[in-house]
């Protein structure tokens, strides 16, 4: 008995170790990569829409990662529904310029399209965004991007990977009279963090092989996991207060801490931020919910 408690015990401290925070920050010490600054943008996208000549930081910014560019027609159009003034920033990670459509949303006031790598997903190049501070004088964020899912038609799940995206769009920029809504609940209603698709806050069922992984993410940021706030939002897409997002930037995380795009459908550093995302909001307090749990009065 006494043999087995014991190997038990070697075999955990070494899991531990392994996986430790110190360890991966040692390792990725060792093994850095060259990150590639975001003012290696054209600067004729950068400056395509001129910041607001009163220095005044506005309150909604939107976060927009780009690889299917044959797909961002369809987000720009979204975008003209949002009835408020807001600044974008694109990520794009195609490989190839972007090309942006000429009617772009009127309420527009800044805009900048950073190339990145095509590495991490749209989480990775969304870390890049907050670690640069291009959201510290935000107060929401919507976030959203060209998701595919290739993975879901391989599994039995409700709808391709396009139709669960498009479900998605809808659901969070479907007109003016929603977008209203929701930046009026935002404004009136301060327990709210995060604002999702129905369907798409999901529980500790879904963590699959991303509890170590979450861990480890919120260790490096001096948080304990606690099993009763294991909730996330489910796609990446969705409106959320800056303030949560920002606290990622307290993980320090770096190029080398996302692994290599092998078509992995779960067990990543992306999909961990994407379930420690939730577990910042409950852990500040704040509630997620969907737009169909708002009520019906608000939503129209």
């Amino acid at each position: 008995m006494i043999r087995v408690s014991t190997i038990w015990l070697a075999t955990h401290v070494r899991i531990m170790l392994l996986r430790s925070p110190v360890t991966f920050m040692i390792r990725s010490r060792r093994t850095r990569p060259v990150i590639r600054p975001f003012d290696r943008a054209p600067t004729d996208q950068r400056d395509r829409v001129a910041p607001d000549p009163a220095g005044q930081p506005n309150r909604l910014v939107v976060l927009m990662h780009v690889y299917y560019q044959d797909a961002l027609p369809r987000l720009i159009e979204l975008l003209h529904a949002i009835p408020a003034r807001f600044d974008l920033v694109i990520t794009n990670s195609s490989g190839a310029p972007l090309l942006l459509p000429d009617d772009l949303p009127g309420e527009l006031d800044d805009l900048r399209i950073l190339d990145v790598r095509n590495h991490g997903r749209d989480i990775w190049p969304m870390v890049q965004v907050i670690n640069d501070g291009l959201i510290d004088k935000h107060d929401l964020v919507l976030k959203v991007h060209t998701k595919r899912s290739a993975w879901r038609d391989r599994h039995s799940l409700a709808g391709t990977g396009a139709e669960w995206n498009e479900q998605l769009l809808e659901a969070t920029l479907g007109g003016p009279g929603r977008i209203s809504t929701i930046l009026d609940v935002f404004a009136r209603d301060p327990s709210l963090g995060l604002v999702t698709a129905p369907g798409c806050v999901l529980g500790p069922e879904r963590w699959g092989q991303n509890h170590w992984a979450t861990r480890i993410l919120l260790r490096r940021m001096g948080l304990p996991m606690r099993t009763y706030r294991l909730r996330f939002p489910s796609g990446s897409i969705y409106w959320a207060r800056a303030s949560i997002l920002r606290k990622l930037g307290q993980a320090t995380l770096e190029e080398c801490d996302f692994e290599a795009e092998a078509g992995q459908v779960d067990g990543t550093t992306a999909h961990a931020i994407e379930r420690g995302i939730g577990y910042l909001c409950i852990d500040a307090g704040l509630r997620m919910a969907t737009t169909d749990e708002l009520s019906a009065a608000w939503i129209p």
